[in-house]
């Protein structure tokens, strides 16, 4: 049962941080498109999420 923990627990760990990474990851290219500072379009990020 413990590996069952530690194993969810993992998951949801990764999931948290590959999302946010993959977002830090996408900021030059929404902040090229739109014609924004990249600081504004994570601050847009931070607001829709």
């Amino acid at each position: 049962m413990h590996k069952f923990h530690s194993l969810v627990l993992s998951l949801g760990v990764f999931s948290i941080v590959g999302t946010q990474l993959g977002m830090i990851g996408i900021l030059p290219m929404l902040a090229r498109e739109y014609g924004i500072s990249i600081v504004t379009a994570g601050l847009a990020v931070c607001m829709a999420s």
